[in-house]
This record gives structure tokens, sequence and C-alpha cells, in this order.
């Protein structure tokens, strides 16, 4: 059973009520929203991305959460971004640089809209600048200049 058809209502308001479209009545909203309630509807954010320039889905790669220095960072990064309405998607990459690859790789192919990065230590600078033109990346090192090495570029 499709929402539109639960809430006696056309496929267009049901898709302006899911994007909260302002032009529609708070009763036929709350009409929409109970029928998608009762029928077990999940948005379904990979189709969404399809059709929008962006995910709202921020990726952040962090070399060692066990260090508090960075957990603080990371916290507050996160905190930040949700009231941004953004998505943090985490790996704490435990300095394997095949973990933070990996994790990259695969945030990618979910069109992150940017992308936080404190290296792992041997990171190589071209692997960092190689996604730099896909979204916009930060990339952090420590004092002691680990995951400094080569140059980077930051977008």
């Amino acid at each position: 059973m499709d929402i539109a058809k639960a809430s006696g209502v056309s496929k267009a308001t049901v898709s302006l009520v899911l994007r909260n479209s302002p032009t529609i009545p708070e009763r036929t909203r709350e009409k929409v929203l109970e029928a998608a309630r009762s029928i077990g509807y999940v948005y379904n954010r990979g189709a969404a991305s399809l059709r929008l320039p962006h995910t709202r889905m921020i990726a952040m790669a962090v070399n060692n959460l066990t260090n508090p220095y960075f957990a603080e960072i990371v916290a507050a990064i996160e905190d930040a971004l949700t009231a941004e309405n953004r998505i943090v998607l985490m790996s704490n990459t435990g300095e394997l640089v095949a973990r933070q690859s990996a994790f990259i790789e695969t945030v990618r192919e979910y069109n992150v809209d940017g992308l936080l990065i404190v290296p792992a230590v041997g990171t190589d600078a071209s692997f960092v600048n190689s996604f730099a033109f896909a979204a916009p990346a930060v990339r952090t090192c420590l004092a002691n200049g680990a995951g400094c090495e080569g140059r980077l570029r930051l977008s």
C-alpha cells in the first residue's frame, strides 16, 4: 500500500509533505505522516541523492580516537555538523593506512559533501590529493608533523 492511497491525497502532496514543504496545511501533513508511519515508510536517501546536488553527509576519518585530544575535537565537530543538519560518517582508522583508504573509497561512493581527515602515519600525500577535487576536504596533522608528509592541497 502506498502513502497516497492510505492518506487519501495525491502522490504530489505526499512528496511535498515528505520534503517538509510549508505549502501543505498542517492537518494534511499530519494525515500523510500518520499514514507513512502506519505502513512503515522509511525515506530512501539513496534515491533522493540521485536528484539532489548534495547528500548532507560529511565523512570523518581519524587516525586515533583513543587520543583524548582527537576525541574532544571530533565530538565538537560532530555537534556542530549535527546542528547544521548534517549526517556524520566516522571511522577510527587506528593508524592503519589500509583501513583509512577503504573508508575513504567507500564514502566517496556515497558522494559525501565533505571529508575531514586526520591521516594515519604513513599516508601518502598523493592519496589525499587524489580525492580533494571530489569534495571539500580538511586535513590535519599532529604538532610533531605526523600525517603532514609531502605537499597536500586543501580545498
